[in-house]
């Protein structure tokens, strides 16, 4: 059978075996000289701990960028409706072109489809020319502006059908009070210059 002496905080088991009260030799302990032994045993550890916090550290930089490289996988394969900046440019210089091409057709409609000039630039073609115009005005309000706004893709994610419309449409009307028709040519040219 072993027997376990439990020693108070305030104990000491000299090098015999003894046990002391520690006020009794703390005086000595503090007195010694440190050994050459014991100061290259402490700079051997110090060592040895920093190489470990090295492995710690480059195992931590590698957990992190397999969480990143997760989380970017996880992202990708569940994107919702976005657009790149290119993209987002190249649109915006698409978008100063239909209004130009929307305030053309709509001076058209305001009777320049009727004007005498009209009639003598396209006789014999003037019904065709007008039916196409309206036609390709037709086309960029109800499919080019749609599109650039992404409207099916935000439809296709769960947006609701008609809050969807009601944007695009409001944002047809914004964009064509602050860039559309001839009193706005220079506004148009300046925005298109922006996107370039």
């Amino acid at each position: 059978m072993t027997v376990h002496e439990v020693l108070p905080n305030d104990s000491y088991v000299d090098d015999k075996g003894d046990i002391l009260p520690f006020a009794d030799v703390a005086s000595d302990l503090n007195s010694h000289p440190v050994s050459s032994v014991s100061i290259a045993q402490g700079m051997m550890n110090l060592e040895q701990w920093r190489k470990e916090q090295e492995v710690v550290k480059q195992g931590e930089a590698e957990l992190r960028k397999q969480r990143e490289a997760i989380l970017m996988q996880t992202a990708l394969e569940n994107t919702g409706v976005y657009v790149t900046l290119e993209d987002h440019r190249k649109n915006q210089q698409r978008l100063a072109d239909i209004v130009g091409d929307v305030s053309m057709y709509r001076g058209g409609e305001k009777g320049g489809y009727k004007s005498t000039d009209f009639r003598n630039r396209y006789e014999p073609h003037t019904a065709d020319v007008e039916r196409g115009a309206r036609q390709n005005h037709r086309k960029l309000v109800n499919h080019d502006i749609p599109e650039i706004y992404q409207a099916k893709a935000l439809k296709a994610a769960g947006f609701d059908e008609h809050d969807v419309e009601d944007d695009v449409n409001r944002m047809r009307v914004e964009l064509m009070q602050k860039y559309g028709g001839p009193e706005n040519k220079k506004a148009r040219a300046m925005w298109r210059k922006q996107n370039q």
